[in-house]
């Protein structure tokens, strides 16, 4: 008897965890559903949008604004299971950004960027990334901290006001690259704000980790610095190492003839994955590993493909990080509606101080870094309309949303729930609002966009410690790195591919004159071309 009990038990149990994995797979299936439908109405809205030539209405504007929308309907409809699909789906926004959407768009950002002008600013960029941000979250801490203690706002404690001013400093690498993009804007400019967002990054979740759960007191200057340069450099290692070991193993394949496009796409395509996955769980920063896994790739593997895989990999490259970009941006939307937010305890103050400590912090990481900048070296001059355009495009999106929804965790006994529907409504502002004004600005101040050519003399006549320093990493590509991980340097090149070879792998310059004649080629698009691209990107999401 006993025994036959214990086994119904077991079958019940059995039973409702079946039952519980249907349910699941259920709630699943419905939260895809409403993804892909929102998806499918952006892109077509996008398309819709590029047809009128609106350029000031960006299209993450309008996939912000679509998931909104939606968001405030299934909320109005007021059913429970949908508002349980809502909730579900922030809840899983976290681990869905950061393993699966920020890789793909940074990765592709880091392989089709132009390093050139990457390069160039290297120096500027890193002290815009790591001095001003570490500025611009002191600041903000202080006047969100100062307010709430004289009672112009609501108050929140050193700590809370602290996470805050961490997770909100930092510019996002996705609302930059999305915007970005479709204003054509001066290359120059672009690299300088995309750049910073990609490394403030580090800097940003270093500060916020610090301030979570802070080291003990006797050591508490010096822990956070170590971590910091630590992160940094074994970021950058894992994502120089991968890309390495992958060039040098199609490099081989090439020089064997066993060249199997399926194996070439594949190991690309994995690369980035496996760098950031293995950064992340070595505590290391993933976003800055897969960044620079981009770019070695693009050096030192892509010369050793076949024309068919570059092709192939190129179209998967840029529609699966449109599909992430776009899926971003809905889930922003979506996040309005999808908790029930502390309005009433945030107050209507607070929100103000908030965008008023964020616009102070950006003007004195800008202004402050630029005016110094320009009198330290004379190649790297940045123009006050420059700076304008610099202060008003921070804008922030998914990743202090993703660190806002940690610290409703981190800080669920004080304010985090303050913290995450301020950050949102920042984020939602700066994507909408701010976005729109871009190209009314940018076009008052005169900036267009310019040619990379116009700037290839610039890189390599750059003088000073930080010129010295790019001037010995390309003749270390050029004399050592090139002959070791790409193919033409065996003598090997088969004819037809002469051309691909001397294209991809005679020097940085080459690769990127190559990148701006294609460039010009895909602006040159009929209407055939746009129902084509429509199509792709429809089969892209299903």
């Amino acid at each position: 008897v006993s025994t036959q009990s214990t086994w119904d038990f077991k079958n019940t149990q059995m039973t409702t965890d079946s039952l519980n994995e249907g349910a699941s797979a259920e709630s699943m299936g419905s939260q895809i559903l409403i993804l892909l439908f929102l998806m499918l109405l952006s892109v077509v809205a996008g398309r819709i949008l590029k047809r009128l030539n609106l350029k000031f209405i960006q299209e993450s504007t309008v996939t912000t604004l679509i998931g909104i929308a939606a968001g405030g309907i299934l909320y109005c409809i007021k059913d429970n299971q949908i508002l349980s699909h809502m909730r579900s789906m922030q809840s899983n926004f976290v681990g869905l950004f950061m393993i699966f959407f920020l890789p793909a768009i940074i990765f592709e950002a880091g392989y089709n960027m132009n390093k050139v002008l990457f390069y160039k600013f290297m120096g500027s960029i890193m002290l815009f990334a790591f001095v001003g941000t570490f500025i611009a979250a002191i600041l903000t801490t202080g006047i969100v901290w100062l307010s709430g203690y004289i009672g112009l706002s609501t108050a929140l404690n050193f700590k809370e006001s602290a996470a805050f001013g961490a997770l909100i400093s930092s510019t996002d690498p996705v609302a930059v690259l999305a915007i970005f993009k479709e204003i054509h804007t001066d290359a120059n400019l672009y690299y300088l704000i995309f750049g910073e967002s990609i490394l403030n990054d580090v800097l940003s979740m270093i500060l916020y980790r610090t301030i979570i759960h802070p080291y003990d007191i006797n050591s508490f200057a010096f822990e956070p610095i170590i971590e910091f340069i630590i992160s940094l450099v074994g970021s950058i290692a894992i994502g120089v190492a991968t890309g390495l070991i992958v060039s040098y193993m199609l490099k081989k394949e090439s020089l064997f003839g066993t060249r199997i496009q399926k194996v070439e796409v594949i190991a690309m395509c994995l690369c980035p994955w496996v760098t950031y996955l293995i950064a992340e769980n070595l505590k290391f920063t993933g976003i800055v590993s897969i960044f620079f896994n981009g770019i070695i790739l693009s050096h030192y593997a892509a010369p050793n493909l076949s024309e068919p895989s570059i092709a192939t990999l190129k179209s998967a490259f840029e529609s699966v990080s449109y599909a992430s970009e776009t899926l971003v941006f809905l889930y922003l939307g979506l996040g309005l509606f999808a908790f029930n937010h502390s309005y009433k305890e945030m107050g209507v103050m607070l929100l103000i101080i908030g965008f008023i400590a964020i616009a102070v912090g950006r003007f004195a990481n800008v202004y402050g870094l630029s005016m110094l900048i320009n009198k330290c070296t004379q190649k790297t001059y940045i123009s006050k309309t420059y700076m304008c355009v610099m202060w008003v495009s921070g804008l922030r999106g998914a990743m202090a949303y993703a660190l806002a929804l940690k610290s409703f965790h981190d800080l669920s006994s004080g304010n985090g729930g303050i913290i995450l529907i301020l950050t949102l409504l920042i984020a939602q502002t700066t994507i909408v609002g701010v976005a729109m004004s871009l190209y009314p600005i940018m076009t008052y101040c005169g900036i267009k966009a310019l040619d990379v050519g116009e700037h290839v003399n610039e890189t390599i006549e750059d003088q000073g410690v930080c010129g010295t320093i790019k001037k010995k990493i390309f003749d270390f590509h050029t004399k050592y790195m090139k002959h070791i991980f790409t193919r033409e340097a065996e003598g090997l090149t088969s004819p037809e591919n002469k051309e691909e070879s001397n294209d991809f792998g005679a020097s940085i310059l080459e690769h990127e004159m190559l990148s701006k004649a294609e460039g010009k080629k895909r602006r040159i698009n009929s209407r055939q071309t746009e129902l084509q691209c429509l199509l792709i990107n429809m089969l892209s999401i299903l």
